[in-house]
């Protein structure tokens, strides 16, 4: 009777510890991602944070949004409210890749880990960077121009200043015609930076490339699709048509100018892949995992900061089939 007894208690013992580690695992909290986004007045954006909100439903895991909407102080705050809400992780894409770094240190404070989003964030320690190849990029924007304006005078509207792959993107530029530069083939009229990458700060930058050159102009390398389109605005008005010009992101209406023959190119970053590298690098993290990463890129902070890069397609009025082949956009979308 004795043995009946110790093997009930033993089952009762057994039943009660299951019940308690059933009960933990249904308390068990979905991973909470926090992602600050720089603006919602660029199309890229707003997709970019779908595509990280689509994903994270996929997993299971819940995720907020904050758009900066090009404020650095914003942005600022917004991080310090998702740290309060608890995010188990912090992605940004920075606002300002200098002021960025007070965010970073407080989520390195809060023990919270931290994933750049796009867009490097200097003189501070944080996890990891995901990003496309930007120098590649920039150099992808001006040997294109180069190739079908071999010679002449050039404009280089570039980012916006306090985005640190401005920088990249220029040098990524440059290191496509500077021989041409050298040689005397290519003269450049303008080289400036567009404060916050705005098309209204372009439009008027380019109307005064124009003036200078008395709309002599051959080739223009734009960093964004929203430079472009305010480029070719300025030349429009001027009757200057068929000047080779870039652009990158491959915003709808971007493509519908590639159509018309009005922006020679631009660049696809399918951001569907960045946004997905962001979140499971951030739920890796969260998870106390080792990441993979294919190289290090020094940030001004003393230590190298681990990068995952991707690779980008320069699109042209050839191989729109691309962006429908990829499920970026439908046939539909792009029936204009």
């Amino acid at each position: 009777m004795q043995n009946l007894w110790n093997k009930i208690l033993v089952v009762m013992l057994a039943a009660v510890l299951f019940a308690g580690i059933a009960t933990i695992g249904v308390a068990e909290e979905p991973i909470k991602l926090g992602l600050a986004i720089p603006t919602q007045t660029t199309e890229r954006w707003v997709r970019d944070a779908e595509f990280a909100q689509d994903y994270c439903e996929e997993l299971g895991i819940d995720i907020l949004v904050q758009y900066a909407n090009d404020d650095a102080s914003r942005q600022l705050s917004q991080c310090e409210n998702l740290i309060a809400e608890g995010v188990d992780a912090l992605i940004i894409g920075a606002v300002d890749s200098t002021s960025a770094s007070s965010a970073v240190e407080m989520a390195n404070s809060a023990g919270i880990p931290v994933v750049a989003y796009e867009r490097i964030i200097l003189n501070c320690e944080y996890d990891v960077l995901v990003q496309f190849d930007n120098f590649k990029v920039g150099a992808q924007q001006g040997q294109f121009v180069l190739e079908n304006a071999p010679e002449g005078n050039y404009v280089i509207l570039g980012g916006g200043p306090t985005d640190a792959n401005s920088v990249v993107f220029h040098d990524g530029q440059m290191s496509a015609i500077q021989e041409a530069v050298d040689a005397g083939k290519i003269n450049i009229v303008m080289d400036q930076y567009v404060p916050n990458w705005d098309p209204a700060e372009a439009l008027s930058l380019m109307e005064n490339a124009l003036s200078v050159a008395n709309n002599d102009i051959q080739g223009v390398i734009a960093t964004n699709d929203g430079i472009a389109g305010a480029c070719i605005e300025a030349m429009t008005a001027q009757g200057l048509t068929g000047v080779p010009i870039s652009g990158q992101d491959v915003e709808l209406a971007a493509i519908q100018r590639i159509k018309e023959g009005t922006q020679s190119m631009s660049i696809f970053k399918d951001t569907r892949q960045l946004s997905k590298a962001a979140v499971d690098l951030a739920v890796q993290l969260v998870n106390g995992e080792k990441i993979a990463y294919d190289s290090e890129i020094d940030n001004g902070s003393g230590t190298m900061i681990p990068t995952v890069s991707l690779e980008a397609t320069v699109i042209t009025a050839d191989n729109l089939d691309v962006l429908i082949e990829a499920g970026y956009y439908t046939e539909e979308d792009m029936n204009f």
